[in-house]
């Protein structure tokens, strides 16, 4: 129940997703006055990416609307017959062990590489905080390295989507309340 499709964890991952997203147009909105057009340029595309990502993780809202997929879906994830990006890539030639692999490295930089870089390099710092990045706090890091333990021992065949309702709420909790706060924050600005 919790990890099925349609379970639980899969509507409060899409939750956290969709909250992510709230966050950074409510950003937008409130610092529209005191940022710049890349910052908050920035701001809309993570927005955006977030709605995206939270579509993908209902299919789009396939089940929940009963929609059917394109048969070129229903070709490439004849178990699930779900329509989302990855489905799409997998149709397309990619491997679903490169696109993880893929993910994960994408994962580990933003993780791992962003806050040391971001401590050490002045100008990393400045194109990370230009762009409206929020970096992450050696909590977010630890927090998230407990939960992949965790997910480990879990034996059930759906431990991905408990990796993934982890990663959303890290994810969650890091763009609430990342390193780099005061860059989101209009009371760190002069007015």
């Amino acid at each position: 129940m919790l990890s099925t499709h349609n379970g639980l964890l899969e509507w409060f991952t899409f939750a956290g997703l969709c909250l992510i997203s709230f966050g950074y147009f409510y950003r937008r909105k409130v610092l529209t006055n005191f940022r710049d057009k890349k910052f908050l340029t920035m701001l809309i595309v993570l927005g955006i990416f977030y709605v995206i990502c939270a579509l993908e993780e209902v299919s789009w809202g396939q089940r929940l609307f009963g929609w059917h997929s394109p048969e070129m879906f229903r070709d490439a994830n004849s178990v699930l017959l779900e329509t989302n990006f990855q489905n799409w890539l997998i149709a397309r030639g990619v491997s679903h062990e490169s696109w993880n692999l893929f993910l994960r490295g994408v994962l580990f930089f933003y993780l791992f590489a962003v806050p040391v870089f971001y401590l050490k390099v002045d100008k990393f710092k400045n194109v990370i905080d230009a762009f409206a990045l929020p970096v992450p706090k050696a909590t977010h890091i630890i927090i998230f390295l407990i939960l992949l333990i965790i997910t480990l021992f879990i034996p059930s065949d759906n431990k991905v989507q408990f990796a993934e309702f982890c990663l959303t709420w890290v994810l969650t909790a890091l763009t609430l309340e990342p390193y780099n706060r005061g860059m989101f924050s209009r009371k760190s600005l002069v007015r």
